[in-house]
């Protein structure tokens, strides 16, 4: 076979294993709705560490292919979540209805139904996950409105009301906020306790 032949040929097989390597999924959540599940799979382990992915607010399972991909070449299944209720049409409607962009974000970040939805997504990804094996070490990134869902999940007390899980073995959070609507400022002894 031709060298360039050869070269086009092993890059086509490349570009076929990874899209093989990724799939978009549906996982049931507990209030009957469905989440929608961008994972992506290494090749080379049969039950992998898993990396749930949590968007910020508009985003949704096809963002983070960047660093799922990073993920998923360092070995790990990395599962990008779909969160409806804080995805792109409940940014807009919020926009809409605020009639300004910051003030519809600031509401929906600021939204305990859309966190209370975001833990039953993470819910059901965790169940879908498990269904094909149990991973030696299950981790939870979030970025923006994604960082919060981590920080909440953690266990960090919030002013929203909502309910943390502690289920990871680890978290990131990226780009966090701190203190203010979301989580008050700690004082004296219990300030230990915030992240």
């Amino acid at each position: 076979m031709h060298p360039k032949a050869r070269f086009i040929a092993g890059l086509l097989a490349a570009v076929v294993q990874v899209a093989c390597a990724q799939q978009l999924v549906q996982a049931p959540r507990s209030d009957g709705a469905q989440t929608p599940l961008r994972v992506y799979s290494p090749s080379n382990a049969d039950c992998a560490p898993v990396a749930l992915i949590s968007p910020g607010a508009g985003g949704n399972e096809d963002g983070y292919k960047y660093l799922a991909e990073g993920m998923q070449s360092d070995g790990w299944r990395s599962i990008v979540i779909g969160h409806k209720e804080s995805g792109g049409l409940a940014l807009r409607s919020d926009m809409r209805d605020a009639g300004a962009l910051k003030k519809g974000l600031n509401e929906l970040v600021n939204d305990p139904k859309a966190y209370d939805a975001r833990m039953m997504d993470i819910e059901a990804a965790l169940k879908w996950a498990a269904g094909t094996c149990k991973a030696p070490f299950v981790a939870l990134l979030g970025h923006s409105m994604g960082a919060r869902t981590v920080m909440v999940e953690a266990g960090a007390k919030n002013i929203l009301g909502v309910k943390s899980l502690d289920r990871f073995d680890a978290y990131v959070a990226l780009s966090p906020d701190g203190p203010g609507q979301c989580f008050r400022k700690m004082h004296g002894a219990e300030s230990g306790n915030l992240y």
